[in-house]
């Protein structure tokens, strides 16, 4: 029965995805993005990491399955694909989308990851939190410490499903935050790309088919994710590549799966056809001096780092440094400052600059060194001789003590 309703599922799904391409597409505007039904939307380029597009991206708004974008990365970061992941009936018995697993089934880790981007599975989510965290609360945890380790500020997990609970929450912005780091992991990048995969379980054998639809309908999608529950309503990640450039846009809180997959097709189309992408530094690149013990050492980038603007901007892209350069000596590899390169009135991109070789402590003056050598040596004769009067009574008082004579039976 299972295979039954999994291939009219499968083919409701295929012919719903070839059907809406007959839906009219939003057209690109040379104006901002207009008429959105969001509660949320912010779009970002993934180069410079710089928001090009939101309507309210700081507002809190439940993700429903998006939430499963840092389930995937944190499995990634913290498990071994080829990990054998229990099923606990907790996991078994998690409502919505499933890839049916069964009570103590075993699969490898990197299976359970394409059941749970793929096909969304609940069940796959909560085996994983458990094979990774111990348990859903201990997993959660997990959850949040990364996300405040990314800047994503504004977000409280639960769940590593996204199945609904009032305390589970995050904002447009944080999303985007959470993606793109994710996007940087190549296994990621692979899972959330994929369109089919042939899932076999101890009680369930299908073909897995990607349920984003703009994997479908949008040319260059590389990712990433859709959600939905009766609170969150439709949540949506979408990534994209023209040439050399990767824009995402983050939806939330869209009634209808088709009016999602439109608001995204124009916040993405917004992005790539309004904006442009440079290298301005490359990781390496020394981008100012400082001078300790007479030498100087340059302060480098450790990464690329890339600005956005829009396509008519003339502004000039030049560096401004803050050098904070610790007392010597520190370490290489340590943060010497900071690098600001102001691309208009408001769009500021930032990266810090850091020593590429280990710095002493400065070396002193002569006439500093010879009077600090020479209380060093008044010290020590102090001490010696301090030291060997002690020694010098001592002894007499031993001798004193064998010289005395005892009278008695």
């Amino acid at each position: 029965m299972k295979k039954v309703w999994t291939w009219c599922l499968t083919v409701g799904l295929l012919i719903g995805l070839v059907s809406s391409t007959s839906i009219p597409q939003a057209n690109a505007s040379d104006e901002t993005p207009t008429g959105l039904t969001a509660k949320g939307a912010v779009v970002l380029d993934m180069q410079s990491g710089q928001v090009l597009f939101d309507d309210h991206k700081d507002i809190q708004a439940f993700p429903a399955s998006i939430t499963k974008v840092m389930t995937c990365i944190l499995a990634l970061e913290k498990g071994g694909l080829q990990d054998m992941v229990t099923t606990s009936e907790l996991a078994r018995n998690q409502e919505g989308n499933r890839v049916y697993l069964e009570v103590g089934e075993q699969e490898p880790l990197e299976q359970m990851l394409y059941g749970l981007m793929l096909n969304s599975g609940n069940d796959a989510a909560v085996a994983i939190a458990e094979h990774i965290g111990g348990s859903v609360p201990k997993f959660a945890e997990m959850m949040n410490a990364k996300a405040k380790e990314l800047g994503a500020t504004h977000t409280h997990f639960v769940t590593p499903n996204g199945l609904h609970d009032d305390n589970h929450y995050t904002t447009p912005y944080d999303m985007a935050l959470i993606a793109n780091y994710a996007m940087k992991n190549s296994k990621f990048r692979e899972i959330v790309s994929t369109q089919y995969y042939d899932w076999h379980g101890q009680a369930w054998e299908s073909r897995l088919v990607n349920i984003n639809p703009m994997l479908w309908n949008y040319d260059g999608v590389t990712g990433v994710k859709t959600g939905f529950t009766d609170q969150a309503q439709q949540t949506m990640i979408a990534s994209a590549k023209r040439g050399d450039r990767e824009v995402m846009a983050v939806v939330m809180g869209v009634q209808l799966k088709q009016t999602i997959r439109l608001e995204t097709t124009q916040l993405l189309d917004y992005g790539f056809d309004h904006f442009t992408t440079q290298r301005l530094a490359h990781a390496g690149d020394s981008l100012a001096t400082f001078e300790v013990n007479g030498t100087k050492v340059p302060a480098i980038l450790h990464q690329d780092v890339y600005g956005t603007t829009p396509k008519t901007s003339t502004a000039k892209k030049e560096p401004s440094v803050h050098l904070s350069v610790p007392a010597a000596p520190f370490p290489k590899g340590s943060k010497v400052g900071r690098v600001e390169f102001h691309l208009d009135d408001q769009s500021v991109v930032s990266a810090d600059l850091f020593s590429p070789q280990d710095v002493l402590s400065p070396t002193l003056p002569t006439s500093q060194l010879k009077t600090r050598t020479f209380g060093y040596l008044a010290l020590g004769a102090a001490v010696f001789a301090a030291l060997a009067f002690w020694m010098w009574q001592r002894r007499i008082r031993r001798t004193r003590k064998s010289t005395v004579t005892y009278d008695g039976n």
